[in-house]
């Protein structure tokens, strides 16, 4: 029998963008968040479990680790929503993953709410018994995040435990922890772009943007593209071709305009530019934007940016 699992829509774009980060990550991940013994090896092993399910895995990496335990499958899915059902679906990855690879599978859900995870995680039947892990970022102090000397873990820094800090404190030290460690104009846009979506997680996206919009840059990337937005020329065009454009064409006014127009952007916009940022899926989006998926598909196509969800 073919157990097939229908998906929860899904962007591509946020899967690429959380694996590009979590390879830099997983070492300290490994030890702060997850728990696990230092990995000694990684190698890479096949994802792709679509023959009978549709939906790939977050991150599947085979570890060795130097306690000697010999290989082993290490399997993490990211989650920003407490979701019931994740206790199937994992059942479903184990077996499948232990049928490809006959090798021990540790299996770990990494939860990016405001509040501990509740979901459910084990399950006892006649001649089954079953469980993963889970492991909630507010759980971890920000501090463990922020002091490391790797950008992608910093930025995640905003989602850990505040430790009784202000928002304003821990965006500051993030902010500033990005500009030691990140020299390169554009990559330091790009970590900050994905801090401030993320800010979206906890609430604290006005705050991020304004200490943003305070820091000196060579140029601000972050103007041009909510300039473009609000002139509605379209997220892919602000992403391809805005910077250059808006350089020649929407300099002074996109500074002065941009600013103004970006903080009181409409629904339509904000879908635009989340879905341009390429870090979150459509029911992220949806959530944080209190708007219906149908809404920020409809956006989506219309851009072209990604391609429609394949259905059956």
């Amino acid at each position: 029998m073919i157990v097939k699992m229908i998906p929860t829509p899904r962007d591509n774009s946020y899967d690429k963008i959380f694996k590009e980060n979590i390879e830099s990550l997983l070492f300290p991940l490994a030890l702060k968040v997850l728990g696990l013994p230092e990995p000694e090896g990684i190698l890479e092993i096949p994802d792709d479990l679509q023959y009978t399910i549709e939906r790939k895995p977050d991150f599947l990496k085979l570890i060795t680790d130097k306690a000697g335990e010999g290989l082993y499958v290490l399997h993490v899915e990211c989650q920003t929503t407490d979701e019931p059902d994740m206790l199937p679906r994992m059942l479903i990855y184990r077996a499948l993953l232990y049928n490809r690879h006959q090798l021990p599978v540790r299996q770990y859900v990494l939860y990016l709410g405001a509040k501990s995870a509740k979901m459910p995680h084990t399950l006892e039947q006649d001649d089954l018994q079953f469980r993963f892990h889970v492991r909630s970022i507010i759980d971890i102090p920000y501090q463990a995040l922020l002091e490391s000397d790797t950008p992608e873990e910093v930025v995640f820094s905003i989602l850990g435990n505040l430790s009784g800090e202000t928002p304003k404190m821990v965006i500051r030290q993030v902010l500033s922890s990005l500009r030691l460690l990140v020299s390169e104009p554009l990559k330091l846009e790009k970590f900050m772009r994905q801090l401030e979506v993320l800010s979206k997680l906890r609430n604290l996206q006005k705050e991020t943007i304004e200490l943003i919009s305070e820091m000196p840059l060579r140029y601000d990337l972050e103007t041009d593209i909510r300039y473009l937005q609000g002139k509605a020329k379209g997220a892919e065009e602000a992403l391809l071709t805005g910077l250059s454009k808006g350089m020649q064409e929407g300099r002074q006014e996109g500074r002065h305009e941009g600013r103004q127009e970006g903080r009181h952007e409409t629904k339509r916009e904000d879908v635009k530019g989340l879905l341009a940022l390429g870090l979150l899926t459509v029911s992220q989006i949806a959530q944080a934007l209190q708007v219906s998926e149908e809404f920020v598909r409809t956006i989506q196509n219309e851009l072209r940016m990604i391609p429609p969800a394949k259905t059956e």
